[in-house]
């Protein structure tokens, strides 16, 4: 490690501040309309219950939050512990999930995210139909140039809205994603290309 690189990590170690989501935000996220919707008074409640009946609890949010091409027959198989399987049998598509549902919904103008970059200032608000629109011609352009279900992508890419765009519009796709920072060393790349 560089004594640049040294002083960089000390730096971020003596880091201080405390980032707290705006209260507006956490009142509108599904995690507190679903607390509110069960009756539990505080996160604290809420934690206990899910780590107590986490199964139900998983079965719940893939019931509530999902839609599965096929369903699932069991949530959580244990029985060939330490390789546990959830939602055996069933067949799902994170990008269909994650945004076309909204999409397609009267969700299509709400706020999919914020992006707040670095510097200060750089900001992007992000609706569901925005983010539909460009996760499908990010995927088109990638089966336009041979990219097929199973096929692996690296995308060498900083901190930016177009990271998500991209690691979306893979899984649309079925092809296998890997995000390399853009920040690594050609070192650091290189290994993280081969291992993909």
């Amino acid at each position: 490690m560089k004594l640049a690189d040294t002083a960089k990590t000390a730096a971020l170690q003596e880091e201080t501040r405390i980032f707290n989501t705006p209260q507006w935000i956490v009142e509108h996220s599904n995690a507190y309309q679903w607390m509110k919707k069960k009756g539990f008074k505080t996160e604290a409640e809420m934690r206990k219950w899910c780590s107590d009946n986490y199964i139900d609890f998983w079965d719940e949010m893939a019931q509530t939050f999902a839609t599965w091409y096929k369903p699932y027959t069991q949530v959580l198989d244990d029985s060939g512990k330490p390789y546990f399987k959830w939602f055996t049998g069933g067949k799902i598509n994170v990008a269909y999930n994650a945004v076309d549902r909204h999409a397609k919904s009267a969700n299509r103008n709400k706020v999919a995210y914020y992006f707040i970059g670095e510097p200060v200032g750089d900001t992007r608000t992000i609706t569901y139909y925005e983010l539909y629109r460009e996760v499908n011609k990010f995927a088109n352009a990638l089966k336009s140039v041979g990219v097929e279900k199973g096929d692996r992508v690296v995308a060498y890419l900083p901190m930016i809205p177009e990271l998500p765009i991209t690691m979306l519009a893979c899984a649309k796709i079925g092809a296998i994603h890997t995000i390399v920072f853009s920040g690594f060393s050609s070192g650091g790349l290189n290994s993280r290309v081969n291992d993909a």
